[in-house]
């Protein structure tokens, strides 16, 4: 954030800010803006045009409504329980990004390699590969 930015935010927006830059305010904020920041994106991308994004997220929205009705409606779990385990997992996953994206000394790309333990290589997809992702964009 631009000094210039950070001078035209309000102290909720400092505050906010601050809090999402922590790992708990990643977890508990960060699917908010997030998704928040996503949809904004995508739907101006859609109106201009992009139909295979317009196609990606009609399935999406029909697969997830598939599976809403299933576990509601068929498994009997309780719609505001499914949406928290959702909301609170998308959180999980946040804290993937948070780690591979703190500073770095000499920090040109960003990001760095995290070694964890067992449960942390599953969370992070056992690849630990995102500092190449970040040095060289177009390596799958």
């Amino acid at each position: 954030m631009t000094a210039a930015t950070w001078e035209r935010l309000s102290a909720l927006g400092r505050w906010f800010f601050i809090a999402h830059h922590t790992l708990l305010g990643r977890m508990l904020l960060g699917p908010l803006v997030e998704n928040a920041s996503m949809v904004r994106r995508d739907v101006s991308s859609i109106r201009s045009g992009d139909r295979p994004l317009l196609r990606w997220w009609s399935v999406h929205l029909a697969t997830a409504t598939l599976l809403f009705w299933l576990v509601v409606r068929v498994a009997g779990m309780p719609w505001w329980t499914y949406l928290l385990g959702v909301y609170l997992g998308n959180g999980l996953g946040l804290v993937r990004s948070y780690c591979e994206h703190q500073w770095a000394d000499g920090g040109a790309t960003r990001s760095i390699v995290v070694r964890a333990g067992w449960f942390f290589r599953l969370l992070f997809l056992n690849n630990n590969l995102h500092h190449t992702h970040h040095a060289e964009a177009g390596v799958a």
